[in-house]
């Protein structure tokens, strides 16, 4: 299409196209009220009518703390914290030792290859 007519006509129609795909599902399928389909926002069933309280069939979790600092007594928060620290870690760790090797010449950037090959 961008050699039949040009790129911003292709980018307007391929808009059009997602438009005219993905909005009328969403429309099906998104509820703004999960009380017309009888759940309420977390998908829990309708409390009995009797009931008055909002959170009177609510059980807590066995991890749920009601205060931050708590959270970090349990072996889970810990678990996680040590797979995020060791994601960051492993790829500032590669990322430094491939712009190490850029530096000293052993290896090329793909900014390094484009910009020699021209």
């Amino acid at each position: 299409m961008i050699q039949a007519t040009n790129w911003r006509l292709a980018w307007v129609t391929l808009g059009l196209i997602v438009l005219l795909v993905a909005v009328p599902p969403v429309y099906l399928v998104v509820h703004d009220d999960p009380e017309k389909l009888g759940l309420r926002p977390d998908g829990d069933a309708q409390p009995p009518k009797g009931d008055v309280s909002p959170d009177s069939n609510h059980l807590a979790g066995p991890l749920q703390t009601s205060r931050w600092r708590e959270s970090f007594r349990s072996w889970p928060i810990w678990q996680i914290t040590a797979g995020f620290f060791a994601d960051g870690f492993t790829t500032s760790i590669c990322w430094f030792i491939l712009c190490l090797m850029a530096l000293i010449g052993a290896c090329r950037l793909p900014q390094q290859q484009s910009r020699s090959d021209s």
